[in-house]
């Protein structure tokens, strides 16, 4: 029988950096497939599809860089005269994304991974844990600044199809409304789908990614 992605992940429980950024940055890396974005609906809790696929024929992947990763996009965008700005103190370019994936004069991606149901949003990634609506953390603010200055950028998050529908809806939804054009949500289920067809493997995980790929509600 068919589960859902949860089942696979909790075998493998407080492992989201140690184990599941590296084995699906490296897969992106390695395999490059064709990722389906999706978002969140307006009228009810469902992810659906979006009509604009992420291609990873080519670009550069880099997994968990480091401060300053920022000095690589624009560099590859050819924008050496861009800086990103100081804002209430806070430099809106210093955080830590899991995976960016720079394609050189076209596209960047911000990617967070969260393999858990119960996986959570911090503030910079816009979880808005202080409950502020003006608080958007700084992945909104620097993917905006980006697009802003002519320098196309995503910000995706991966996840269990349960964490989006039931953990973090709401943030997620109020997350898609502050980058309406911008932001969008990858099914883990779907990654290990595509990890199947691309009999990729990555120890110590030893089960068949085909069984965790259930999209039911």
């Amino acid at each position: 029988m068919v589960k859902d992605a949860t089942v696979l992940t909790d075998n493998y429980p407080g492992s989201e950096r140690t184990l599941w950024i590296p084995c699906i940055g490296q897969f992106l890396r390695k395999c490059r497939p064709t990722l389906c974005v999706g978002h969140c609906a307006e009228d009810s809790r469902y992810c659906e599809r979006a009509e604009r696929p992420l291609v990873l024929a080519d670009g550069q992947i880099e997994i968990e860089p480091e401060y300053g990763f920022f000095e690589k996009i624009l560099a590859a965008c050819n924008r050496h005269d861009l800086r990103p700005p100081i804002r209430d103190g806070r430099d809106i370019a210093g955080f830590h994304p899991d995976i960016v994936i720079i394609k050189p004069r076209e596209a960047v991606a911000l990617i967070e991974v969260k393999p858990y149901h119960d996986s959570r949003l911090g503030s910079a990634q816009g979880g808005d844990i202080t409950g502020l609506e003006e608080k958007e953390g700084e992945y909104i603010e620097f993917t905006r600044w980006l697009n802003e200055n002519g320098v196309l950028c995503d910000y995706l998050v991966i996840a269990p199809q349960s964490f989006m529908l039931a953990t973090c809806y709401n943030h997620l939804l109020r997350m898609q409304r502050k980058l309406p054009r911008h932001f969008g949500l990858v099914r883990l289920e779907e990654i290990f789908a595509e990890m199947e067809k691309h009999s990729y493997r990555y120890p110590p995980i030893v089960e068949r990614w085909g069984d965790y790929t259930d999209l039911t509600p």
